[in-house]
Protein backbone atom coordinates (compact mmCIF):
# COMPACT_ATOMS: atom_id res chain seq x y z
CA UNK A 1 0.00 0.00 0.00
CA UNK A 2 1.29 3.40 -0.94
CA UNK A 3 1.97 6.05 1.76
CA UNK A 4 -0.18 9.13 1.58
CA UNK A 5 0.86 12.57 1.97
CA UNK A 6 -1.74 13.66 4.69
CA UNK A 7 -1.81 17.43 2.47
CA UNK A 8 -2.72 15.27 -0.72
CA UNK A 9 -5.46 16.42 -2.39
CA UNK A 10 -7.45 15.20 -5.19
CA UNK A 11 -7.94 17.26 -8.31
CA UNK A 12 -11.59 18.73 -8.12
CA UNK A 13 -13.90 17.43 -10.94
CA UNK A 14 -17.76 17.07 -11.35
CA UNK A 15 -20.01 14.99 -12.26
CA UNK A 16 -20.33 14.08 -15.87
CA UNK A 17 -22.58 10.88 -15.64
CA UNK A 18 -26.39 12.30 -17.39
CA UNK A 19 -27.97 8.81 -15.75
CA UNK A 20 -26.93 6.35 -15.29
CA UNK A 21 -29.42 4.52 -17.68
CA UNK A 22 -27.56 2.63 -20.48
CA UNK A 23 -24.06 3.54 -18.25
CA UNK A 24 -21.45 0.87 -18.70
CA UNK A 25 -17.83 1.06 -17.63
CA UNK A 26 -14.79 -1.16 -18.07
CA UNK A 27 -11.44 -1.52 -15.86
CA UNK A 28 -8.39 -1.01 -17.55
CA UNK A 29 -4.83 0.09 -16.71
CA UNK A 30 -3.99 3.66 -16.45
CA UNK A 31 -0.66 4.65 -17.24
CA UNK A 32 1.39 7.75 -15.93
CA UNK A 33 2.87 9.20 -19.66
CA UNK A 34 2.33 12.82 -20.00
CA UNK A 35 0.71 13.65 -16.49
CA UNK A 36 2.22 16.26 -14.94
CA UNK A 37 2.79 16.15 -11.08
CA UNK A 38 0.55 18.70 -9.26
CA UNK A 39 1.75 20.59 -6.55
CA UNK A 40 2.24 18.12 -3.91
CA UNK A 41 3.92 15.96 -6.66
CA UNK A 42 0.86 13.54 -7.42
CA UNK A 43 0.00 12.61 -11.08
CA UNK A 44 -3.76 12.24 -11.06
CA UNK A 45 -5.42 11.18 -14.26
CA UNK A 46 -8.42 12.90 -14.06
CA UNK A 47 -12.29 12.11 -13.97
CA UNK A 48 -14.05 12.70 -17.35
CA UNK A 49 -10.34 12.59 -19.29
CA UNK A 50 -10.58 10.36 -22.62
CA UNK A 51 -8.29 6.89 -22.76
CA UNK A 52 -6.63 5.78 -25.32
CA UNK A 53 -6.07 1.82 -25.54
CA UNK A 54 -2.66 2.03 -23.63
CA UNK A 55 -4.05 4.06 -20.87
CA UNK A 56 -2.81 7.16 -21.83
CA UNK A 57 -4.54 9.84 -20.79
CA UNK A 58 -5.35 11.96 -23.93
CA UNK A 59 -4.91 15.83 -24.84
CA UNK A 60 -7.64 16.76 -27.40
CA UNK A 61 -7.77 20.11 -29.55
CA UNK A 62 -10.62 21.39 -29.29
CA UNK A 63 -12.04 23.78 -32.37
CA UNK A 64 -15.29 25.94 -32.15
CA UNK A 65 -16.96 22.29 -33.85
CA UNK A 66 -14.30 19.62 -33.64
CA UNK A 67 -12.43 17.40 -31.65
CA UNK A 68 -8.80 16.22 -32.30
CA UNK A 69 -7.16 13.19 -30.58
CA UNK A 70 -3.57 12.20 -30.58
CA UNK A 71 -4.39 8.88 -30.62
CA UNK A 72 -8.16 7.31 -30.75
CA UNK A 73 -9.71 7.10 -27.39
CA UNK A 74 -11.84 4.04 -26.07
CA UNK A 75 -13.46 6.24 -23.51
CA UNK A 76 -13.92 8.37 -21.08
CA UNK A 77 -12.45 8.01 -17.28
CA UNK A 78 -15.02 7.52 -14.50
CA UNK A 79 -12.90 8.63 -11.68
CA UNK A 80 -9.60 9.88 -10.84
CA UNK A 81 -6.99 7.31 -10.62
CA UNK A 82 -3.43 8.17 -8.99
CA UNK A 83 -0.71 7.37 -10.76
CA UNK A 84 2.28 8.88 -8.74
CA UNK A 85 3.84 5.34 -8.38
CA UNK A 86 3.24 4.39 -12.10
CA UNK A 87 0.43 1.99 -13.50
CA UNK A 88 -2.69 1.85 -11.84
CA UNK A 89 -6.27 0.65 -12.59
CA UNK A 90 -9.07 2.64 -13.46
CA UNK A 91 -12.35 2.60 -14.63
CA UNK A 92 -13.64 3.65 -18.44
CA UNK A 93 -16.65 5.04 -19.35
CA UNK A 94 -17.55 2.84 -22.84
CA UNK A 95 -20.83 3.43 -22.84
CA UNK A 96 -23.14 5.92 -21.31
CA UNK A 97 -24.89 9.69 -21.14
CA UNK A 98 -22.69 12.57 -20.13
CA UNK A 99 -23.98 16.23 -19.68
CA UNK A 100 -22.31 18.07 -22.41
CA UNK A 101 -21.95 21.25 -20.73
CA UNK A 102 -20.21 19.89 -17.34
CA UNK A 103 -17.42 18.11 -19.81
CA UNK A 104 -13.87 20.10 -20.26
CA UNK A 105 -13.82 21.45 -23.71
CA UNK A 106 -10.22 23.76 -23.61
CA UNK A 107 -11.49 27.19 -24.13
CA UNK A 108 -14.18 25.88 -26.65
CA UNK A 109 -17.78 26.90 -25.23
CA UNK A 110 -20.02 23.48 -25.35
CA UNK A 111 -22.17 23.18 -28.20
CA UNK A 112 -23.99 20.00 -30.11
CA UNK A 113 -21.24 19.70 -32.93
CA UNK A 114 -18.56 19.10 -29.99
CA UNK A 115 -20.66 16.60 -28.72
CA UNK A 116 -21.26 15.09 -32.38
CA UNK A 117 -17.46 15.25 -33.06
CA UNK A 118 -16.49 13.02 -30.18
CA UNK A 119 -19.31 10.55 -30.64
CA UNK A 120 -18.23 9.80 -34.16
CA UNK A 121 -15.14 8.86 -32.07
CA UNK A 122 -17.05 7.44 -29.12
CA UNK A 123 -20.53 6.07 -30.70
CA UNK A 124 -21.45 4.40 -27.46
CA UNK A 125 -21.11 7.80 -25.88
CA UNK A 126 -23.82 10.32 -26.15
CA UNK A 127 -24.65 14.05 -24.77
CA UNK A 128 -27.08 16.08 -23.53
CA UNK A 129 -27.36 19.96 -23.61
CA UNK A 130 -28.17 22.17 -20.91
CA UNK A 131 -31.80 20.88 -20.58
CA UNK A 132 -31.02 17.41 -20.23
CA UNK A 133 -32.26 16.84 -24.05
CA UNK A 134 -30.50 14.03 -26.07
CA UNK A 135 -28.33 15.41 -28.87
CA UNK A 136 -26.63 12.56 -30.08
CA UNK A 137 -27.18 9.23 -31.11
CA UNK A 138 -30.84 10.47 -32.69
CA UNK A 139 -31.93 8.60 -35.66
CA UNK A 140 -32.13 11.22 -38.82
CA UNK A 141 -35.90 12.31 -39.52
CA UNK A 142 -37.02 12.17 -43.09
CA UNK A 143 -37.81 15.40 -44.33
CA UNK A 144 -40.47 17.00 -42.08
CA UNK A 145 -42.15 13.50 -41.24
CA UNK A 146 -41.52 12.04 -38.03
CA UNK A 147 -41.45 8.22 -39.34
CA UNK A 148 -38.85 6.91 -41.38
CA UNK A 149 -38.13 4.04 -43.94
CA UNK A 150 -35.85 1.17 -43.20
CA UNK A 151 -34.69 -1.11 -45.95
CA UNK A 152 -33.97 -5.07 -44.15
CA UNK A 153 -32.06 -7.40 -46.45
CA UNK A 154 -34.37 -10.17 -46.50
CA UNK A 155 -32.20 -12.58 -48.39
CA UNK A 156 -31.32 -13.20 -44.91
CA UNK A 157 -33.99 -13.46 -42.78
CA UNK A 158 -34.59 -17.50 -41.11
CA UNK A 159 -37.80 -18.59 -39.93
CA UNK A 160 -41.63 -17.47 -41.69
CA UNK A 161 -43.48 -14.51 -41.05
CA UNK A 162 -47.05 -15.24 -38.57
CA UNK A 163 -50.36 -14.24 -40.42
CA UNK A 164 -50.44 -11.95 -37.60
CA UNK A 165 -47.43 -10.04 -38.94
CA UNK A 166 -48.50 -9.93 -43.03
CA UNK A 167 -47.18 -13.24 -43.84
CA UNK A 168 -47.97 -16.43 -44.25
CA UNK A 169 -46.70 -18.40 -41.44
CA UNK A 170 -44.80 -21.37 -44.85
CA UNK A 171 -42.11 -21.40 -46.26
CA UNK A 172 -43.58 -23.15 -49.83
CA UNK A 173 -46.63 -21.49 -52.24
CA UNK A 174 -49.33 -24.87 -51.37
CA UNK A 175 -48.46 -23.93 -47.28
CA UNK A 176 -48.39 -20.90 -47.55
CA UNK A 177 -52.05 -20.99 -49.68
CA UNK A 178 -53.78 -23.81 -47.10
CA UNK A 179 -52.67 -21.55 -44.88
CA UNK A 180 -53.99 -18.84 -45.79
CA UNK A 181 -57.19 -20.10 -46.60
CA UNK A 182 -57.48 -21.84 -43.34
CA UNK A 183 -56.93 -18.46 -41.74
CA UNK A 184 -59.55 -16.61 -44.02
CA UNK A 185 -61.87 -19.06 -46.34
CA UNK A 186 -61.92 -18.01 -49.73
CA UNK A 187 -66.07 -16.71 -50.28
CA UNK A 188 -67.68 -19.15 -52.63
CA UNK A 189 -68.20 -15.67 -54.65
CA UNK A 190 -64.81 -16.02 -55.09
CA UNK A 191 -64.06 -19.93 -56.47
CA UNK A 192 -63.73 -21.10 -52.64
CA UNK A 193 -65.96 -23.13 -49.87
CA UNK A 194 -66.38 -20.04 -47.79
CA UNK A 195 -65.07 -22.46 -44.64
CA UNK A 196 -62.04 -23.88 -43.11
CA UNK A 197 -63.12 -27.47 -42.46
CA UNK A 198 -64.69 -30.57 -45.41
CA UNK A 199 -68.10 -30.50 -43.42
CA UNK A 200 -68.65 -27.55 -43.08
CA UNK A 201 -67.46 -26.68 -46.92
CA UNK A 202 -69.83 -29.36 -48.43
CA UNK A 203 -72.56 -27.88 -46.39
CA UNK A 204 -71.59 -24.15 -47.62
CA UNK A 205 -71.87 -25.77 -51.55
CA UNK A 206 -74.95 -27.70 -50.53
CA UNK A 207 -76.66 -24.62 -50.21
CA UNK A 208 -75.29 -22.63 -52.24
CA UNK A 209 -76.52 -25.24 -55.00
CA UNK A 210 -79.95 -25.32 -53.57
CA UNK A 211 -80.13 -21.45 -54.25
Amino acid sequence: MHYIHPNYQVEPTIEFLAHEKGLVTISHTIVPDGIEPNELGHKIAVKGSYIDKDGKVLKPTFTEDSVTFDSDPIGILFSNVDVTYGNADGAIMYKGIVQGDYMDWGDQEWNVKLGEAVHAKLPNIDFTDKKGNLVTGIPASSGSSSSSTVNFDLSKATGTLGIDKGGTGATSASEALDALLESQPLPITKGGTGASDKDTAVTNLGAQKAE
